[in-house]
Parts: C-alpha cells; sequence; structure tokens
C-alpha cells in the first residue's frame, strides 16, 4: 500500500504560551483519527516580527501521510486544528501539503 498524500501542521509552543505544549498532542489525535496514524517532530522556527526583530521558538511539526479515501477525514481534523490555534491565540496556521505550504488565516466571527 502507498499512502500519496502527505500534511504537515505546523505548532508553535513557545515558552511565554504554556498553553501550546499540549497542543501538538491533541492535532496528532485529530490526524491519527483521521488518516489512521501521526508524527510529532520537534524543532525551531525561525521568523522576523514587524520590527525586522529576529524571533526563534521550538515548534512542533504533526504529519500524516493519507489515503484519497481519508482526504474529507484529514481535511476536517485539519480545520478543528486550525481551530484548536486560533483558540489558543495564532492569528495564522502553516498548513504543509504536497502542492504547497498553506498559511491559513482566522475567519473573522
Amino acid at each position: 500500500m502507498i499512502l500519496p498524500n502527505r500534511i504537515t501542521i505546523y505548532i508553535p509552543h513557545p515558552p511565554d504560551k504554556p498553553d501550546h505544549y499540549t497542543l501538538p498532542a491533541q492535532v496528532a489525535e485529530l490526524l491519527t483519527d483521521a488518516a489512521g496514524g501521526a508524527t510529532i517532530t520537534e524543532g525551531t522556527g525561525y521568523w522576523k516580527n514587524d520590527e525586522g526583530q529576529l524571533i526563534m521558538e521550538p515548534v512542533a511539526l504533526v504529519a500524516a501521510w493519507y489515503a484519497d479515501a481519508n482526504m474529507g477525514k484529514v481535511q476536517r481534523a485539519t480545520a478543528q486544528a486550525s481551530g484548536l490555534l486560533f483558540a489558543q491565540g495564532e492569528q495564522v496556521v502553516a498548513v504543509e501539503t504536497g502542492v504547497g505550504l498553506h498559511l491559513l488565516d482566522r475567519v473573522p466571527a
């Protein structure tokens, strides 16, 4: 069996946001339910703020490979995962797929 699709959700968990520490496991559970499994890889993310200052923070990459038949489930899990991140104050959620990096903005209520 070959699983042709991959999704990775980037989850920052900087020291000043302790509530973010449980998010990788929550997202992994959502993707596991949708795709049959997920992997968490810890790393360090770099970005520049509006003042041009380099910011370095811990990030977890939660990835899953899945079959075409599970695409709808994975899309729903991604929407749920994004909701979790937005609820914790993230303004943008980075989601990597086979076609590129998608930056999902919070939808105004």
